[in-house]
């Protein structure tokens, strides 16, 4: 029994290990589809595209993250924040650069952008440029000099480089970070709006205290800031701290606090909780619980959508359109400088002001100069709700949508921030930056038989010798560009390989039988050495 323990041990680890280095080489790329084939060529395979997944608005310039992890910035520059080594205006998409300027900055996995910086995460470190004048760039240094490459942010009191964070929020002249559960804030600090208990600048980032100053903030999962305050959730406890002029702390007065305080419950009742998300604009703030948004802080242009231009200290309900009752259903929220916006089935309400059509409600004879209850954001017709709406952003008199199609902008493009090559307002949507897949190559052959619909290519593979071969995608992208001057971009879309057929049969059903039989063979091979160690005993 022994034996023929010891046999099978032996001859199992062994198809083990085949089956590992077998299955092990044909690892690729999530998004190409089938990831190998044989070398003869032919395989039909499937290819995702570039595209945008998500768009943020500073001041007076817009970013694009793109789903390759890069980013594209337009707009206003004179303070190095769109990334691109210069401080030169741009109407049309430009990437941003990487640290120092050295190529393309990869593997974005979020950005923020705020009055004139931006801080972005990757793998590699936590990456800021453009204005720092407050040392809001986190990097140790206050200069009000433009830096228009990015730059790693330096950890906790300047301690090695900022690492492990879920969430990043560039504000208006501010910065902070969710780390472990603990916030993280920098740059200006004359509102208290770091939360450190002092009204004095820090050029790196320092500790959050706790609720009116004792200990430290702990357990927050989300934050929020545009203005000169703060706000931090854990979910079931809100706190808000930093300038409060307007009631926009919601802690029922209108003194500012240098101290993390817990905001109030509706009306003043008890304090909120159950929060799924949150927002602020430059002096107001939003909170999405169960569905339902409230707001508080400064309402004269009605960007507390409740009917009426009374600011307010304390949480209130935002109305529905016909201000009958709470809008209701809301799936997510967000602010501009005075706006608010919500997203309820791909369609997106907006109130607040409308200076230079930010409320993109369509022809000068549907303009008025602020609403104060929610309207649609309407499509470029001008005529029905813009539909499938799947993210958006607002600045400082415009608002960015994301949809299929690309990013879509109404409102002040005085400095191009709409990315479309022109400085023209609009007070509809105007189609703005977007992706044309053009085509894709396996390893050094282009795809045959090609076919793009949308963000999706299909091609056959052409024969190649046995190996692993990457991926390369093209496209267009557009914006200010035409079809006769596109800018082109290409990305590494994964990888391919090329197997080698087995002997004698150019069938698929081949690799199973084969495992099996290389299996049993070293299974056999086991034994016999088994056997022959036992009979030299």
């Amino acid at each position: 029994m022994k034996l023929l323990s010891r046999a099978l041990i032996y001859g199992l680890s062994a198809l083990v290990i085949v089956a590992s280095v077998l299955f092990s080489s044909s690892g690729a790329h999530a998004t190409v589809t089938p990831s190998s084939g044989p070398t003869s060529g032919g395989t039909t395979i499937t290819v995702q595209g570039i595209s945008f997944v998500s768009v943020h608005t500073g001041e007076n310039y817009a970013l694009g993250l793109t789903s390759e992890g890069t980013l594209y910035t337009w707009g206003a520059n004179q303070s190095g924040q769109l990334g691109n080594g210069t401080t030169t205006t741009s109407t049309t998409p430009q990437p941003v650069l990487g640290e120092g300027g050295v190529g393309i900055l990869r593997g974005v996995t979020q950005v923020s952008a705020g009055t004139y910086h931006v801080i972005a995460v990757t793998p590699e470190g936590v990456f800021a440029w453009g204005d720092n004048q407050f040392g809001q760039l986190g990097i140790g240094t206050t200069s009000n000099q433009a830096n228009p490459f990015p730059s790693k942010v330096v950890g906790l009191n300047g301690n090695g480089y900022l690492s492990g964070v879920t969430q990043i929020v560039a504000s208006g002249f501010h910065s902070m970070a969710i780390v472990d559960g603990s916030v993280y804030s920098w740059g200006s600090n004359s509102w208290g709006q770091l939360g450190d208990n002092t009204v004095i600048d820090k050029n790196v980032p320092t500790r959050v205290l706790g609720e009116s100053g004792t200990g430290y903030l702990t357990g927050i999962t989300s934050i929020a800031s545009r203005g000169a305050h703060s706000l931090a959730s854990s979910g079931t406890a809100l706190y808000a701290w930093g300038a409060n002029a307007f009631g926009q702390l919601g802690v029922g007065t209108t003194t500012s606090s240098s101290v993390p305080l817990r905001v109030l419950g509706p009306n003043g009742n008890g304090f909120l909780t159950g929060i799924e998300q949150i927002s602020t604009g430059n002096t107001h703030s939003l909170a999405l619980v169960s569905g339902n948004v409230y707001s508080w802080g400064w309402n004269v242009e009605g960007m507390l959508g409740t009917g009426s231009t009374t600011d307010s200290s304390v949480p209130t309900l935002v109305l529905n359109e016909s201000g009958t009752a709470p809008l209701a259903g809301v799936e997510s929220i967000g602010t501009g400088s005075y706006n608010s916006y919500a997203a309820i089935a791909g369609k997106l309400y907006v109130w607040g002001s409308n200076t230079d059509g930010t409320l993109c409600i369509g022809s000068s004879a549907n303009q008025v100069p602020f609403a104060t209850l929610p309207v649609w954001v309407l499509g470029e017709s001008g005529s029905s709700p813009l539909e499938n709406v799947l993210d958006y952003s607002a600045g400082n008199r415009v608002t960015s949508v994301l949809t299929p199609s690309g990013i879509m902008t109404c409102g002040d493009n005085h400095n191009g921030q709409f990315g479309n090559g022109n400085v023209v307002n609009s007070t509809r949507v105007v189609q703005g930056p977007h992706f044309v897949q053009t085509g894709f190559t396996i390893g050094q052959n282009l795809a045959e038989n090609l076919l793009i619909s949308g963000d999706i290519l299909t091609g056959t593979t052409a024969p190649s010798a046995a190996g692993v071969v990457n991926i390369t995608g093209t496209a267009n992208v557009f914006g200010g560009t035409t079809a006769a001057t596109p800018a082109t971009v290409s990305w590494n879309a994964g990888t391919f390989t090329y197997e080698a057929a087995l002997a004698n049969t150019g069938s698929a059903d081949l690799f199973p039988f084969g495992l099996a039989s290389a299996g049993a063979i070293l299974l056999g091979a086991g034994l016999l050495l088994a056997l022959r160690r036992q009979q030299n005993r």
